[in-house]
């Protein structure tokens, strides 16, 4: 399974979450029936509770382990600011036509923020606006990027990104301030989006098929989303002290949580992994 399999379904987890019984399809209708059926759930980020809600609205009975004494994964919502709420995480919804996030933003009367990329302004490390030869520069360091990428992508044998990337410096030739430029792009556009260095993302995990229409922002962070997800379910989080489980029931706020032993056995062990913060 690639990366663009794995998203399908992850994604068509959320939709079954984001749309609940009132909205079950046909194929929904017939899903087996989970009654009588005990199911844990190791994980509170967005693709555990989705999974977890979802499973929950067939019947069974669930339990999601989470072992930060928060939810929401990826996904994390500051609140320092009362009035601008501050994604550290997880921030857009990439391409909201179609998207399940988007509906579970409208159900939740969540107002989306369209980004217009051309209205950025990028400025040096000295607070210098920088100058439109440097952003050419850039544009055709990022092209030459992705063209190799490309060829990575379809090689026999797969590669980090950071083997390609010194494979194109090798290639251009290139000076110090040339590659200064193209660690930039590396930084901005892959790592970041991918959430990890370029020595450990793969080639061939770079796919990048997703929904049409604009990236936006939530206007309340995704916390909203990440309530509404874990709004139905029971939830035991270890905390980082580690010494035992707390009980969180979760009704869209946080409450005070009792440690409890551990769960009994139970019937079933979904372990449900997020894979980045641009899954979306």
């Amino acid at each position: 399974m690639n990366r663009r399999e794995y998203l399908q379904a992850l994604l068509a987890m959320i939709t079954a979450a984001a749309t609940g019984p009132a909205g079950a399809s046909d194929r929904k209708t017939k899903a087996r029936d989970l009654s009588g059926t005990t199911v844990i759930v190791i994980g509170a980020g967005l693709s555990g509770l989705a999974a977890a809600r979802n499973l929950h609205r067939r019947g069974a009975t669930v339990t999601v382990l989470e072992a930060r004494d928060r939810i929401g994964g990826r996904t994390w919502t500051s609140t320092l600011w009362p009035d601008l709420p501050l994604d550290m995480g997880a921030s857009w919804i990439h391409g909201t036509t179609g998207n399940p996030l988007t509906t579970l933003a409208e159900a939740n009367d969540v107002r989306l923020l369209p980004t217009n990329y051309e209205r950025s302004q990028a400025y040096t490390a000295r607070g210098n606006r920088v100058g439109a030869s440097t952003e050419q520069e850039l544009a055709r360091l990022r092209e030459a990027l992705e063209d190799q990428l490309e060829l990575a992508a379809d090689a026999e044998t797969d590669q980090s990104v950071r083997q390609v990337v010194d494979d194109l410096i090798e290639k251009l030739d290139a000076d110090s301030d040339t590659i200064r430029l193209l660690e930039f792009v590396v930084n901005s556009s892959l790592e970041q989006e991918y959430a990890g260095s370029a020595e450990s993302l793969s080639c061939y995990w770079l796919d990048d098929d997703g929904f049409d229409g604009p990236d936006a922002l939530l206007s309340t962070g995704f916390r909203a989303i990440i309530r509404d997800l874990a709004s139905e379910l029971n939830i035991l989080r270890t905390g980082r002290s580690n010494r035992g489980l707390a009980n969180h029931h979760c009704d869209g706020e946080d409450r005070r949580s009792t440690v409890q032993r551990r769960p009994r056995r139970r019937d079933l062990a979904a372990r449900c992994a997020q894979v980045g913060t641009r899954a979306f």
